[in-house]
């Protein structure tokens, strides 16, 4: 008899915590399964703050990696990024986030950030320029399907790509076009940005 109770308790619990989940709103957040904020990535800003890639829920996030001293494509993808922004309505703006993460932490550390944002005068409320380990930076790349190698010669090789994530973290649009003006990447951002649709 004491074993059965036993059973019928254990098995009492079950169904609680299962009618717990299901009405508890943290439950019912849970990211999508093809979401990249999902990865217990830590990242720490130009400011010094350290957070994990589940802070950018909430926003549609312009994400894309560089790094310092690149003296070809990067600073495309800086222009690139700058002038997407320039061309959102004051609201649009507001809504967008922009990440920048860098694929050379060793040199690229906080000062190097923060003497980057201010020369680009980014607005911290929007932009955010990180870095990470060398590990979670292998997985965030491997994420983003960004394939770099460091040359000999110390410049990094390197994919281009500006991706669109949603409110969900979501790659919805990317483009690699980055030595000009992409029209159609352009007007996915414009219009999850202008609809709050995801």
């Amino acid at each position: 008899m004491k074993r059965h109770l036993a059973r019928l308790s254990a098995l009492a619990a079950v169904i609680f915590a299962l009618e717990s989940s299901a009405a508890d709103p943290v439950a019912d957040s849970a990211f999508p399964p093809d979401s990249i904020l999902r990865s217990p990535i830590a990242l720490e800003d130009q400011s010094g703050h350290t957070f994990a890639l589940d802070a950018l829920r909430g926003h549609p996030v312009l994400i894309a990696m560089f790094y310092g001293t690149c003296r070809t494509m990067c600073p495309q993808i800086l222009g690139t990024l700058a002038n997407i922004e320039s061309r959102l309505g004051q609201g649009e703006r507001a809504r967008l986030r922009i990440v920048l993460v860098t694929l050379d932490p060793e040199h690229d550390d906080r000062a190097a950030l923060q003497a980057l944002a201010a020369s680009h005068h980014f607005d911290p409320a929007r932009w955010t320029v990180a870095r990470t380990t060398p590990e979670d930076l292998r997985h965030l790349a491997a994420l983003l399907d960004v394939r770099y190698r460091r040359l000999p010669n110390g410049e990094i090789n390197h994919s281009s790509k500006v991706q669109l994530l949603d409110r969900d973290g979501r790659i919805v649009a990317r483009t690699e076009r980055v030595s000009g003006f992409d029209a159609e990447f352009f007007e996915r951002v414009s219009a999850m940005l202008g609809t709050g649709t995801r």
